[in-house]
């Protein structure tokens, strides 16, 4: 029997900490933004319709789509990123349950920064979130991107409350304290998980 698990957090939760200790245990994780990287790329289901939408000023070298030219264009724009969130979000979700229906048992995880967002939570049978208190957030934030805190508050509020994923998630790790900490909770959620199969 399969079970797809969502994964998810807030920005500078330690969301890609857990998915790489996951595949380091041999699990299969389903990794949307590298979905929708390559789905940007030339001649590739996305990349005509973003480059209708936003325009050639997005462009790089070798006329491949820059993505940190389109993130400073939408991530200021709620309207912006919605009409990206469109084009984007049935084109992963379609690839994410084309990969899905290989796998026919097991744990399958499903890392999706918006999962409850855009609905992916809806394919999983139990969603986790990674869980950090918002001082930790800040720090790791501004530690990460080098910047400055009015900077990271703006890129931690353009987000779902973290307090809202909480509230709808099934299972929920805990990554305020040390990486052994993270560990032994990753360890404690899968054995709960693989009991489910």
């Amino acid at each position: 029997m399969r079970k797809v698990i969502g994964l998810t957090g807030s920005i500078a939760s330690g969301k890609s900490t857990v998915s790489n200790k996951l595949k380091e245990l041999g699990y299969l994780v389903i990794d949307c933004d590298v979905i929708g990287h390559k789905l940007l790329k030339k001649a590739r289901p996305g990349y005509y319709p973003v480059l209708e939408e936003f325009g050639e000023e997005i462009l790089g070298a070798g006329g491949q789509i820059d993505r940190k030219k389109l993130g400073s264009l939408v991530f200021n724009n709620p309207a912006q990123r919605e009409k990206l969130n469109q084009i984007l979000h049935p084109l992963i979700k379609k690839a994410v349950l084309e990969e899905i229906e290989i796998i026919k048992e097991g744990l399958v995880f499903i890392d999706c920064p918006l999962l409850f967002e855009t609905d992916f939570h809806k394919l999983c049978d139990v969603t986790v979130v990674v869980y950090v208190n918002m001082d930790t957030q800040i720090h790791r934030l501004m530690e990460r991107d080098k910047i400055i805190f009015p900077e990271a508050l703006k890129k931690i509020y353009a987000q779902m409350p973290l307090d809202d994923k909480l509230s709808l998630a099934d299972y929920v790790i805990d990554n305020c304290h040390s990486l052994g900490d993270l560990d032994w909770q990753i360890k404690q959620l899968l054995f709960r998980l693989e009991r489910m199969i």
